[in-house]
C-alpha cells in the first residue's frame, strides 16, 4: 500500500498490535537502563566479536577520511566514490546519534513503557550507530564522533521540540528520506566493494538490518497519522528532502541530485525497500565461519 494512503482507525490499531509483536520477536525485551534488547544484543556481541575487514591496499585512506568526515563540515570536491561513501556513512550516523544525545539531555530517550513501540524505535536507533561503525571498520577505517554541522543540529533540535502531534509528520518524512538514502547506500556498496566477497557480504548484512528497522519505523509512523496529517506530511516531504540535500551535499555528489530526489519522493520506494530486505533476509549470514559456530540468521 502507498505509504501516504490513510488507514482506517481499526487498521491503525491492528497495525500497532502487529508491530509490537513483531518487535518483541525481532529484538526481544528492551532494557531501558542499558538501552539494549534481550534478543538483539547477544547477536550483536557475537557479530562484533568476529570482525570481517578488507585486506590488501586500503580502499579508503584513513587520513583522507578523517579530514573529510571528522575535521570538515563538507567533504572536498573530487573524492573517489569509495571515500565519498564512507564519509556519507559517517555523516548519516552522526545525525542519528546526535538526535539520541539530544533526546537523552531532555529526558525523552526511550523513556516510555517497554510495551511502547516508540521505546523500541529509540533503542534501535542506537544500534544503527553500531551498524554504521561496523560498516566503516569493515572498510578498514576507524570511526570517530563529532557533532553534525550547526544547521543540522538546529533542525534536529527543532523537530524534537515539536509537540508529538506535529513531530510525527516531520519524523515520518525523515524516516522516508532515511529509507531512500540507505537503499542507495546499500546498492552502491554492492558495486563499490564487490571485489572482496566476505567484506561485501558483511556490508550488505549491516545495511539490510538497518533498512529493516527503518521500514518498520515508516509504517509505524504512518499508523499514527490520520488522513489530514498524512496529507500534510506528503506536502512536507519534498521541502524536507531538498533541505537535507542542501545540508548534506555528499548525498547528491555520490548518487546525483535528481536520482536522490526521485528516490525519496517515489511512492513505491518503501515497498521496494521492504521487498529487497525480504529477499536478503531469506539468506543466512555467518559473520566469521567457525567449525563449531552456528550461523547468525539475518531475519528475526
Amino acid at each position: 500500500m502507498h505509504v501516504f494512503t490513510p488507514l482506517t482507525r481499526a487498521e491503525r490499531q491492528a497495525f500497532v498490535t502487529h508491530y509490537r509483536e513483531y518487535l518483541r520477536r525481532r529484538d526481544g525485551v528492551p532494557d531501558t537502563t542499558t538501552y539494549t534488547f534481550s534478543v538483539r544484543e547477544p547477536m550483536f556481541r557475537e557479530f562484533e566479536a568476529n570482525p570481517v575487514v578488507r585486506t590488501g591496499e586500503p580502499i579508503v585512506d584513513q587520513a583522507v577520511f578523517d579530514r573529510n568526515a571528522n575535521e570538515q563540515d563538507v567533504a572536498d570536491e573530487g573524492l573517489d566514490e569509495a571515500t565519498l561513501w564512507a564519509v556519507l556513512a559517517a555523516r548519516m550516523n552522526r545525525q542519528e546519534q546526535y538526535a539520541i544525545q539530544y533526546l537523552e539531555s531532555r529526558g525523552r530517550y526511550a523513556g516510555g513503557s517497554p510495551e511502547d513501540p516508540s521505546t523500541y524505535i529509540d533503542i534501535e536507533e542506537r544500534y544503527h550507530g553500531r551498524l554504521l561503525d561496523d560498516a566503516l571498520r569493515t572498510l578498514g577505517l576507524e570511526p570517530r564522533w563529532r557533532p553534525p554541522p550547526r544547521l543540522t543540529r538546529f533542525m534536529l533540535r527543532q523537530i524534537i521540540r515539536l509537540p508529538r502531534f506535529l513531530s510525527d509528520m516531520t519524523v515520518l518524512c525523515g524516516e522516508l528520506i532515511g529509507v531512500a538514502s540507505f537503499m542507495l547506500m546499500r546498492e552502491r556498496a554492492a558495486v563499490l566493494f564487490a571485489d572482496q566477497p566476505a567484506p561485501a557480504q558483511r556490508l550488505q548484512y549491516l545495511l539490510t538490518q538497518l533498512l529493516v528497522d527503518e521500514v518498520g519505523h515508516v509504517y509505524y509512523l504512518r499508523s499514527r497519522l490520520g488522513p489530514v496529517r498524512l496529507y500534510l506530511a506528503r506536502l512536507l516531504l519534498p521541502v524536507i528532502a531538498r533541505a537535507m540535500l542542501k545540508d548534506i551535499p555528499e548525498v547528491a555528489r555520490l548518487f546525483g541530485h535528481h536520482e536522490v530526489l526521485a528516490r525519496m519522493l517515489d511512492p513505491e520506494m518503501v515497498a521496494a525497500a521492504s521487498a529487497a530486505c525480504e529477499d536478503a533476509l531469506s539468506l543466512e549470514y555467518q559473520p566469521n565461519p567457525r567449525p563449531a559456530g552456528a550461523p547468525l540468521d539475518a531475519g528475526a
